[in-house]
């Protein structure tokens, strides 16, 4: 890792993206994020540091193992949530609350 890398405090982008469901009668919702997932892999190769876990403060190892892929489907209509986003409404589909502070051991 460079020393910028070692220096940097770790941080956490909770990203949310919308989709509009496509009115297909062949499609199955389950298969929406099959997309993201294939240009996930690409750019993943060509960035591997960015799939692999820190071993120390001088190295990431990359073991294939990428990083999670959460996907939540919601049958709802998301328009409202886009417009105006209640943040402890979205917190719920996040994998943990970006706002609170971990407690050191």
């Amino acid at each position: 890792m460079s020393l910028l890398d070692q220096l940097a405090p770790d941080i956490y982008f909770p990203l949310i993206f919308f989709y509009k469901v496509v009115s297909d009668k062949n499609t199955n919702p389950k298969n929406f994020s099959s997309p993201q997932k294939k240009s996930l892999t690409k750019t993943l190769t060509h960035c591997y540091s960015l799939a692999g876990r820190a071993e120390d403060v001088f190295s990431v190892g990359c073991d294939d193992n990428g990083f999670p892929f959460i996907k939540t489907l919601v049958a709802s209509d998301t328009s409202k949530v886009q417009k105006t986003p209640e943040m402890d409404s979205l917190d719920q589909i996040l994998p943990f609350k970006p706002h609170e502070q971990k407690l050191a051991n």
